[in-house]
This record gives structure tokens, C-alpha cells and sequence, in this order.
């Protein structure tokens, strides 16, 4: 079992590199994350919003997970 403060310091470490790599993607990127994953919003929901087709919106949040994930890779970070 893992120590609550080294717990606490992981998930600051985590979060930090999480919002690194948000701040770095492009602005409609960025939406389309935090569209999902911060608010909760439907695929179909997002691609209204942007007037795309929800395969489109389905394939860049693919993209932008397996970028995150090699992000959290390289930092050591393995999800």
C-alpha cells in the first residue's frame, strides 16, 4: 500500500502534467478535451457545437488520449 503523502504528491505530479499538456493542445483541440472530459458532454454534443460529424470529434479525443498517454509515459507516469 502506498504512503497517503507520497498518494498526494503522485496526483500533484499527475495533475500538473495534465494541465501542461491541455494548456499545449490547440484551442479547438483543447475544447473538444475538456468538453468531454471535464464536462461531461456527449460526443454528439461537441460535434453540434462545432459543426463536425461525431466521428470526426471521436477520432481527434483518440488522438489526443494517446498523445496524454505517451506524455505520461515519457514522465514516468505509466496509466
Amino acid at each position: 500500500p502506498g504512503d497517503s503523502a507520497d498518494d498526494g504528491l503522485d496526483e500533484k505530479v499527475l495533475s500538473g502534467i495534465i494541465r501542461s499538456f491541455v494548456s499545449s493542445l490547440s484551442d479547438r483541440r483543447k475544447y473538444i478535451f475538456i468538453s468531454r472530459y471535464y464536462v461531461n458532454r456527449k460526443t454528439d454534443e461537441i460535434a453540434d457545437k462545432l459543426r463536425v460529424r461525431r466521428s470526426t470529434v471521436a477520432k481527434e479525443l483518440a488522438q489526443i488520449k494517446a498523445e496524454l498517454k505517451q506524455r505520461l509515459d515519457s514522465e514516468g507516469n505509466n496509466v
